[in-house]
């Protein structure tokens, strides 16, 4: 009887770690997890913090935007508009709020708009990230546009190559931007003197 006491107390000990085991394995879902870019809505809207000296990586719905550590100007005293991109400024020494809106238009296209207008510090980096899921691998004339404030489309690399846009996998454009307003994913545009226009939606 012993023998046998012994040998259930082993059992016993035995199934106790192999529970433990399978415990150790399954780890749950933490509730409210960030949805991977998979998951992600097409539109919404996205408020996030910038800090000074800081680099910050901000995921907006399937979209991204990275600044470097001093890459916003103060708008308390730097210029804005087109000729002063390039321009040194006083980076921001507080923090300061940004309001990302992005959606899908009706042909498809992916757009972000964001508030308020800031201009970045031409000696760090700041890059987009913007998403079309319709992208194939071997698209390379996709072209990040600007979307000025009268709703002109501007491709900004035709006088500045630093911002030409690349493709990326998974459907991603990126490109360096130099200051805020609107940006979207384009192809097939026409220079008209005034501004780019489509000539035709973007149909991958």
């Amino acid at each position: 009887m012993p023998y046998s006491r012994s040998i259930n107390a082993a059992l016993l000990i035995a199934g106790a770690a192999l529970v433990a085991g399978c415990r150790d394995e399954v780890q749950p879902v933490a509730p409210g997890a960030a949805p991977s870019l998979s998951t992600a809505p097409s539109s919404g809207t996205v408020t996030f913090t910038v800090y000074p000296n800081q680099e910050l990586e901000q995921p907006i719905g399937e979209h991204k935007i990275k600044f470097t550590p001093n890459a916003i100007c103060d708008p308390a005293s730097s210029t804005y508009g087109l000729g002063e991109w390039d321009k040194p400024c006083t980076p921001i020494t507080r923090p300061v709020q940004i309001i990302a809106t992005y959606k899908v238009l009706e042909d498809g296209r992916p757009r972000v708009d964001f508030e308020p207008a800031l201009r970045f510090n031409p000696a760090e980096r700041v890059t987009l990230w913007l998403r079309d899921r319709r992208m194939p691998k071997e698209r390379t004339d996709v072209e990040i546009l600007w979307a000025d404030a009268h709703g002109a489309l501007v491709d900004e690399d035709e006088t500045d190559p630093t911002l030409a846009t690349h493709t990326a996998r998974k459907g991603y454009a990126t490109r360096r931007i130099k200051h805020f307003s609107g940006y979207l994913i384009s192809a097939g545009r026409s220079y008209d003197g005034d501004g780019y226009t489509e000539t035709s939606t973007t149909t991958y």
